[in-house]
């Protein structure tokens, strides 16, 4: 049974989905799992909107319209805030800068998991913005490890459908076989920083280390649930 939190009751959770379908419903059947009282509710951001922002780097608008639908959050109750994707937060600056309330970051939360997890040399499964930048900055360059640009590409190409909620086994394989790769050539983990592919593996856990981005960002949600309403 889960715990009850009620003198937190007034914390209202304001969830940014749409970011792939799967994504959403991973948040939302995690955070239930681990808070309860959940207040919450749910915005669906538009994927096209987003992506066109991504394709043309125009990160005024992708800011701008996280913002907007922040704030439709906020006027419907919301507290706090965040975004069930790691790809958008290359403009959570801008968009913390611009929020009427506070969000809960993956980029805060992620260095601390590594440190504490001490993984020295981590490959990054994930959109290609995410990987490329290598989580924005947030993995050191003397701890992340390359992977073959065949096995990058296959990643890319698996991520596109796997956000499409194409959730198979031939995926889950294809993901374990790159991860088993890297891992021989000298990576000690995954992380698995894209929501979608955290849904790949809800109900299989990877057979190779790994640290999931989408949980840790969880954990840092109910913990910020849990605090001291201010």
């Amino acid at each position: 049974m889960s715990k009850l939190h009620p003198s937190n009751s007034s914390q209202h959770l304001g969830l940014i989905g749409g970011l792939g379908t799967a994504a959403g419903i991973f948040y939302y059947e995690k955070l239930v799992e681990r808070h309860s009282p959940l207040h919450l509710t749910l915005a669906h951001a538009d994927l096209p909107t987003m992506l066109g922002a991504l394709e043309a780097q125009d990160w005024d608008t992708m800011a701008a319209y996280l913002l907007s639908l922040i704030e439709s959050l906020r006027l419907g109750g919301a507290t706090v805030a965040a975004i069930t994707a790691v790809t958008p937060h290359i403009v959570i600056d801008r968009v913390v800068a611009g929020s009427r309330i506070p969000l809960v970051s993956v980029l805060d939360a992620l260095p601390k998991a590594i440190q504490t997890a001490r993984l020295q040399r981590v490959a990054v499964f994930g959109t290609r913005a995410t990987v490329e930048s290598r989580i924005f900055g947030r993995v050191p360059t003397e701890n992340f490890f390359e992977l073959d640009p065949t096995d990058s590409e296959a990643v890319y190409r698996i991520y596109a459908d796997v956000a499409r909620g194409a959730l198979t086994q031939a995926y889950r394989d294809e993901i374990c076989g790159i991860a088993g790769r890297a891992i021989a050539r000298g990576a000690n983990a995954i992380i698995l920083a894209g929501t979608d592919l955290s849904a790949l593996f809800r109900d299989q856990e990877p057979d190779f280390a790994f640290l999931d981005a989408a949980r840790v960002h969880i954990a840092a949600i109910v913990e910020r649930l849990e605090a001291p309403h201010l």
